[in-house]
C-alpha cells in the first residue's frame, strides 16, 4: 500500500503529519502475528489483553499501519515481548502519532488559547 499525503490544513500544527503511516517493517509485522499466534490468542482476546483495537491489530500484522510509542508500549507489556523483540517494535514506534499524538490529547492549544479537548468538552475547561 503507497501512502499518499493530504495537502496542510491551514490550522495544522506544524508537528502534525497529513501521510497515512502506512508502512510496517514486514519483520515486526511478522513477529507480532507471531506472537499473538503462539500465545493462542484470536484478535478479541489480544484486543482485550493489551487495550488495542482488533482492526489495529489486523493493520499491525498485515503491515498496514506503524505503531506509536503508545502503542507499542501496550504490544509489548500484553505481548510480554522479550528484550530483542521490544527493540524491535520500539525501533519503528513514532511518537506524536495516534493515541500519542499532543492534537489528540489536548496538550497543545490552539491560535485562540484553547486546547481541542477544550472545544470538545468545553465544560471541563477550567475557569480562572
Amino acid at each position: 500500500m503507497q501512502d499518499h499525503a493530504s495537502p496542510r490544513r491551514p490550522h495544522d500544527p506544524p508537528w502534525r503529519s497529513r501521510t497515512a503511516h502506512r508502512t510496517l517493517d514486514p519483520n515486526v509485522a511478522g513477529m507480532l502475528a507471531w506472537r499473538r499466534i503462539e500465545l493462542g490468542w484470536t484478535y478479541s482476546q489480544a484486543a482485550q489483553r493489551t487495550g488495542v483495537s482488533r482492526r489495529m491489530l489486523a493493520l499491525l500484522e498485515a503491515g498496514e499501519r506503524v505503531p506509536s510509542t503508545v502503542l507499542a508500549a501496550a504490544l509489548i507489556d500484553g505481548y510480554r515481548l522479550d528484550v530483542r523483540d521490544a527493540d524491535l517494535l520500539w525501533s519503528v514506534a513514532l511518537p506524536n502519532v495516534g493515541r500519542a499524538s499532543p492534537y489528540e490529547t489536548g496538550l497543545v492549544s490552539d491560535h485562540q488559547g484553547r486546547s481541542e479537548q477544550d472545544r470538545r468538552y468545553p465544560s471541563t475547561r477550567t475557569r480562572g
